[in-house]
């Protein structure tokens, strides 16, 4: 058996969850993700993160998508590194995230998004005195 130990978050950029996950032979690799994990929460404190672990018989991605389809759309990712680098693109608000905000919010044409955009583009800078994007 071979135990999967898996951070889950959610990556607005990419529209998808993304995770760190690690596989192990044993329940003692645990001790190492749980290090790995609390250096990443303490990096990014203002985040949330979902922990699984789940046992399967092979040590493949897809093994973790038979035994539970709630992770079918999750890109997993296996470099502490490159799982920080998704996290900190994700950091970064831009006008395609403030767009499907307002989409996700209220029904409105082009146009009408636009002008939404603008206003709140004007209020950010009046509030902040910088631009949000």
């Amino acid at each position: 058996m071979f135990h999967h130990f898996i951070l889950l978050q959610s990556n607005f950029s990419k529209g998808k969850r993304v995770a760190f996950h690690r596989v192990s032979d044993d329940i003692e690799g645990l001790k190492e993700f749980n290090q790995m994990t609390h250096d990443l929460k303490h990096g990014f404190n203002e985040l949330s993160f979902g922990f699984h672990h789940i046992k399967t018989s092979s040590q493949d991605w897809q093994s973790v998508i038979k035994y539970d389809p709630f992770f079918e759309d999750v890109i997993p990712i296996s470099s502490l590194s490159v799982f920080k680098k998704y996290l900190l693109d994700d950091e970064k608000v831009t006008v395609y995230d403030i767009a499907n905000l307002i989409v996700s919010r209220i029904e409105c044409t082009h146009l009408k998004l636009q002008k939404l955009l603008y206003l709140y583009y004007i209020e950010f800078i009046k509030k902040y005195d910088y631009p949000s994007f």
